[in-house]
């Protein structure tokens, strides 16, 4: 873009050399910081309409690049290839994905039907060359939906290990062959870390991978989900055998491994989430008691974050824990009793809960009910949560409500289920106790039928719970039936705008995507809300589930979003 500052007048406006009204003429380094802003949809408008942008904004739109249709299509986005090849844009490329959107009601035959295709072996090929194409590539992730990826296109692996600043890696789908190739073909020097395993097999060999990225590695994620038609899938058995002594996050899913090996290979642990297909099953064994000694005690002087399942509550970390998420439904009466115990004695500040309540079907005489008896009320819920947290930021409570199913035609629709668990006899009325609360999250069982995948309308609900919630910015809503629904809103301070004090907090690489264009209309007694969009509300989730921790990371857990 040329750089003179004299410029000519046309009409009353100045017109500069370089195209641009009203502007001086900018830098290299101001242009870019600037597109860098912009969404995608608005960087393509750019480059079509203006013959001066475009060497500015083409290396900008395949900076995050996702190069996959939607599942049960064609597995490549051809034109995006090739675009990349004709224009000579694959050293911008510094995020890489093959992440196929889901299309609604997709059926398995679609995807098995698609993935039959000889095309597949063709699309692995052109992955291939955008990633030989990527000279300055830093992250990968490839989300397949069928095994042996690797053995029909191994050059993935080679064209990988040549991309010296790759330090994000994420492969899910893989079979045993894929593990064999992903061992014979190590990729090392790696921060970040994620192995999905679909097929069945030993977990052991999957851990070898590892010991590449040994001293480098800070966040480490394997999940074993077997494809199994009939019962659960067992629980697999490994062992981390390097040490990684920069290692700070670890995430196993449906893997059992001892305390003692985790705390041997990861001295510095500070996150650590472990949750197993069946609950009744532990990812882990406590020591009896009798042989809790000091090593047990001292074991993870770094840890102040878990999630996943209840025996990690187990562990001795109560005095410094500031992060608690717990998955496994709390439908005891006693594994709640003991989950308010650990709430109270911690200094937490992000709480995430899965809780049992009493249904619409389920009456209790009224003074069981006020005793807090089983099942309990959702108000008894909230205000013994509430008691316990007085510094939360960030609090989700997810209500299941046992074996009741609510049906349309009964008059349980998404909205009516969270007017009753939630707006009914100001069940939220403890939270406004909580002067530190930023964000509040709750899900509410929904209805499974035909009508399921419509959103609901949560707009009046959200006005009535964050004028009852004076202190928080963000509220998200999630109606969980056949389809998960999540909305969120951001607490609208100046009514005459969009932008708020809360918007302007967020991370600004993160919040490319701006609020619904209207402003919800406040009915008398309510506060003016806006529903945002996903990239502010995952924004905010980073902000305050994690960041408040003062826990950093490469993915902070973008998993748990979804």
């Amino acid at each position: 873009m040329p750089q003179e500052h004299r410029h000519r007048v046309t009409d009353n406006a100045p017109v500069y050399k370089n195209g641009s009204t009203l502007l001086p003429p900018l830098n290299d380094d101001c242009i870019s910081i600037i597109l860098s802003m912009l969404d995608k949809p608005d960087l393509a408008v750019l480059s079509a309409t203006s013959r001066l942008a475009t060497p500015y904004a083409w290396p900008c739109l395949v900076r995050s690049l996702n190069v996959a249709r939607s599942a049960g299509s064609q597995f490549i986005n051809r034109d995006i290839c090739s675009f990349v090849f004709k224009h000579a844009l694959g050293p911008y490329i510094e995020v890489l994905r093959m992440t196929p959107s889901p299309r609604p009601k997709m059926l398995w035959s679609d995807v098995s039907e698609a993935l039959s295709r000889p095309g597949i072996n063709e699309s692995l090929h052109q992955v291939v060359k955008v990633i030989e194409s990527a000279t300055n590539l830093h992250s990968f992730r490839i989300d397949a939906c069928h095994l042996g990826y690797f053995e029909r296109e191994s050059r993935i692996l080679t064209a990988l290990q040549q991309c010296s600043r790759l330090r994000k890696l994420q492969l899910t789908g893989l079979g045993k062959t894929d593990v064999d190739a992903l061992l014979a073909n190590p990729i090392p020097n790696l921060r970040c870390l994620e192995l999905s395993i679909s097929g069945i097999m030993d977990v052991e060999p999957v851990f070898g991978a590892v010991s590449f990225s040994a001293q480098t590695l800070e966040e480490l994620s394997v999940s074993y989900i077997p494809l199994i038609a009939f019962g659960v899938p067992d629980v697999g058995r490994g062992n981390i055998i390097a040490t990684c002594p920069r290692l700070q996050r670890l995430s196993l899913h449906n893997i059992a491994v001892e305390t003692h090996d985790i705390s041997r290979a990861c001295p510095n642990l500070q996150h650590l989430m472990m949750n197993t297909w069946d609950y009744a099953l532990p990812p882990f064994t406590l020591p009896t008691s009798s042989g809790r000694d000091l090593t047990f005690c001292d074991s993870f002087p770094e840890l102040r974050s878990i999630a996943g399942h209840t025996i990690l509550m187990a562990l001795p970390l109560h005095s410094r824990l500031q992060r608690l998420h717990i998955d496994q439904n709390l439908k005891s009466q006693g594994l709640f009793e003991k989950t308010l115990k650990v709430l109270k004695c911690s200094p937490l500040t992000s709480v995430s809960l899965h809780i049992r309540v009493r249904s619409p079907a389920e009456k209790l005489p009224r003074a069981r009910a006020a005793r807090g008896d089983r099942p309990f009320t959702t108000s008894y819920v909230i205000s013994a949560v509430a008691d316990c947290i007085p510094h939360a930021q960030f609090l989700e409570i997810s209500f299941s409500w046992g074996r009741f199913r609510p049906k349309r035609e009964n008059g349980f629709s998404p909205e009516a289920c969270f007017e009753w668990g939630l707006t009914s006899e100001s069940a939220c009325s403890p939270l406004a106790a909580l002067s530190d609360l930023q964000f509040m999250s709750f899900t509410v069982p929904g209805p499974r039928d035909e009508d399921d995948d419509k959103v609901p309308n949560m707009q009046g609900i959200a006005q009535t719970l964050l004028h009852t919630l004076p202190n928080t910015k963000y509220l998200s809503l999630r109606s969980r039936g056949f389809y998960k629904h999540r909305l969120c809103f951001r607490r609208n301070t100046n009514h005459s705008t969009h932008s708020d004090d809360a918007h302007r907090d967020l991370d600004s690489e993160n919040c490319g995507s701006q609020s619904t264009d209207a402003t919800v209309p406040s009915p008398a007694g309510a506060c003016s809300v806006v529903e945002v969009a996903t990239n502010e509300a995952h924004s905010a989730y980073q902000q305050y589930s994690w960041q408040a921790t003062g826990l950093q990371g490469w993915c902070n857990g973008g998993h748990e979003w979804q």
